[in-house]
């Protein structure tokens, strides 16, 4: 079942030429199509969207966030103090949907509710980056465990749904080490494995063999 907290992996057989099937979401990830299949499959894995299942919205709409997309900005490049007390956090793209607004994506363990956020899943919340920066600032929450993004990804009443069941995506849990462990771009750490073959490797044998078919020889 498809709830907050849910990691959508998205399967390849869905967004490569050739076998992509009516209606996968490209639009939706900024993607201007199917991806090429000669794309090297590490390359391939991080343009294949991961995306964070963060609640709903009125209308039965579903709020998630894309991952593992930066926009090159670390918050303290930012003019002004608005986000002083987190200068080194990258600021993620989290979806085409409310790129004016801010969120922040946080873990807080030992929290039972946080002051203006709403829980995903055990210990993880979201909300505005209004609510985050006072707790950070009084030390409730910690900025190395908070991810903050631009903008969210909404999915129509039921178009979630209809892709899962078409097999544009693998759902799965997902835990709170995965979603904020440090990343980093291959240019910076050679052979750093991108966030999608890693939930496939974490998920169980059936989910690492859609990684395997994807790679082939250089799995």
């Amino acid at each position: 079942q498809v709830g907050p907290g849910t990691l959508l992996v998205a399967k390849p057989e869905a967004w490569l030429q050739g076998s992509a099937s009516k209606g996968t979401p490209f639009d939706q990830f900024a993607l201007r199509g199917a991806l090429p299949r000669d794309l090297p499959p590490d390359l391939a894995a991080r343009v294949l969207p991961v995306v964070l299942v963060t609640g709903e919205e009125a209308g039965g709409q579903t709020a998630a966030l894309l991952l593992e997309r930066r926009t090159g900005i670390l918050l303290g490049d930012i003019q002004g103090s608005e986000y002083a007390c987190a200068p080194i956090n990258s600021l993620w793209f989290g979806g085409l949907q409310g790129r004016d607004s801010i969120q922040a994506l946080t873990h807080a363990p030992g929290a039972l509710s946080l002051p203006g956020m709403e829980a995903v899943q055990g210990g993880v919340y979201i909300g505005p980056w209004k609510a985050a920066k006072p707790l950070i600032e009084d030390s409730t929450i910690t900025a190395a465990r908070t991810l903050v993004f631009a903008g969210r990804t909404l999915f129509k009443k039921g178009d979630l749904e209809k892709q899962v069941a078409k097999g544009t995506w693998v759902p799965m849990a997902a835990s709170a080490d995965f979603l904020f462990k440090e990343r980093f771009e291959p240019s910076s750490r050679p052979g750093s494995k991108p966030m999608w073959r890693e939930a496939l490797e974490l998920a169980g044998e059936e989910c690492e063999q859609v990684a395997r078919d994807l790679y082939g020889d250089d799995f």
